[in-house]
């Protein structure tokens, strides 16, 4: 006899079905009940840090839609301002766990001042595993950020068990989005690891 396990989602207590996703359960409601929130890669719920982006560095981030999605906006967090910098966020599809073609461009976001910093869109997103992904302009700001233990390692680990896979990163000088997105990213297993947000409307 199978025992499924029973999780409380808003809608009330179910059972988890065999093709459910423990990734990022939260995921489940972007779509009619949980709206005005900010979604990005799956985490363990380890308390949010601090990112030093490196310029000319293209990031891509894991972020798993377990419905489909709309959202209204793309944002990061600026937590110290690089003077007379710019951010560019966008979106892309994955092919075989890599980013592949791209979805959106925010084109340049100024970064020079503290706080949130949002490209307001309209979109629908289907269900299936995207790639949220920064560059940042030569004076580089810090960023609101992931620790690495605080990230699934959706690019599984290294033969020694020491290197989880979380994200990826390319050298890119700032420009708009390339697309497909470069081949020969190195996987990051360490800091810097952006958190690049999606709000649900």
């Amino acid at each position: 006899m199978i025992v499924k396990p029973l999780v409380n989602y808003p809608t009330g207590i179910e059972q988890i079905k065999n093709t459910d996703s423990l990734f990022n359960p939260i995921n489940k409601f972007l779509k009619g009940s949980v709206t005005q929130r900010f979604y990005s890669s799956p985490t363990n719920g380890t308390a949010i840090s601090t990112a030093s982006i490196v310029a000319n560095t293209l990031y891509a981030m894991p972020f798993v839609a377990e419905k489909e999605i709309t959202i209204d906006s793309i944002n990061m967090f600026v937590s110290t301002l690089g003077t007379g910098s710019n951010l560019r966020f966008g979106i892309y599809k994955d092919s075989n766990l890599y980013p592949s073609s791209l979805v959106l461009d925010s084109g340049p976001v100024a970064s020079a001042t503290v706080g949130i910093k949002t490209f307001a869109a309209n979109l629908t997103l289907p269900s299936a595993l995207y790639w949220l992904v920064c560059v940042c302009t030569a004076t580089a700001p810090i960023v609101r950020g992931f620790t690495a233990a605080s990230l699934n390692p959706i690019l599984g680990m290294d033969n020694t068990f020491t290197l989880p896979g979380l994200g990826y990163s390319v050298n890119f000088t700032f420009a708009a989005l390339p697309d497909p997105f470069p081949a020969g990213a190195s996987i990051r297993t360490a800091i810097p690891l952006p958190l690049i947000a999606l709000h649900a409307s």
